[in-house]
């Protein structure tokens, strides 16, 4: 029966981080429709108002084969990917592994941080624009997830990380006059070098525009994308720092590697 408590725990987290995801769901799509985050959910095709059994999180789409229980229309991969992202995150954070201790504390710090940034990821991704109301939050959690115990850096360190994120992001956005690079992006670093202090903000950039061309060459040799698609570049930031705090310990692995 230990197995079976110990498995208790996982499940409970996940599922709740599910319900969270669900709620993030909402959050992204009433903002992107500039509609209020009160009032009932309903089926944006056929517009009948979902009843309890179409809400439950992850279950409702495998049970419902991905489609409307009322008018068949297809479910957005949305949800269920939104649902499933946010219940491993917060298996990420909140269940113990020995390899990246973390306090109670910085565990839901990076935690929150990590479900603003999933927000941030799926609005730019539909939009192409990263909400300041967003990067605002993410910018104030960021300043108290720093003074956590464990996280100090020097805050003039932390700002040489926003200045060398922030300021290379915007001499592209300056040098390709803004078709390369979007200024949100640009203000994402704000938080995101506060976040990722000095010299992590390098490994930060490093890996969003490996994996940005990475799917960039992905997208067009299938011919998903042509050479001028526009492909916004937030989501690989905010998937990139999303690993530092899930993987803490990767820049040092990294630099120790460039730099032997």
């Amino acid at each position: 029966m230990s197995w079976v408590i110990s498995l208790g725990y996982p499940l409970v987290v996940f599922i709740y981080g599910a319900v969270i995801g669900s709620f993030l769901n909402v959050v992204i799509l009433r903002h992107i429709a500039r509609r209020p985050v009160t009032g009932r959910s309903a089926c944006p095709t056929c517009g009948h108002v979902l009843g309890p059994l179409d809400l439950i999180p992850l279950a409702s789409f495998i049970g419902l084969g991905g489609r409307c229980r009322y008018c068949d229309a297809p479910i957005a991969a949305q949800y269920p990917l939104v649902e499933l992202a946010s219940g491993l995150l917060f298996l990420g954070f909140l269940v113990p592994v020995p390899a990246t201790p973390l306090s109670a504390a910085q565990a839901v710090g990076a935690l929150i941080l990590s479900l603003l940034l999933v927000v941030l990821f799926v609005i730019d991704l539909k939009t192409f624009l990263l909400p300041d109301v967003f990067l605002g939050l993410l910018a104030g959690v960021a300043v108290i997830w720093r003074l956590l115990p464990g996280n100090q850096q020097s805050w003039p360190v932390l700002f040489l990380a926003v200045a060398v994120g922030s300021g290379f992001l915007l001499l592209l956005w300056v040098l390709t006059r803004g078709r390369g690079i979007g200024l949100g992006d640009v203000k994402l670093l704000i938080p995101l070098g506060l976040v990722a202090g000095w010299p992590n903000v390098v490994v930060l950039l490093w890996l969003a525009f490996m994996a940005g061309g990475l799917v960039g060459i992905w997208l067009w040799s299938t011919g998903r994308a042509g050479l001028k698609t526009a492909i916004p570049f937030g989501p690989f930031l905010a998937a990139s720092a999303i690993i530092l705090l899930l993987w803490p310990a990767l820049p040092a692995h990294l630099l120790g590697w460039w730099f032997g």
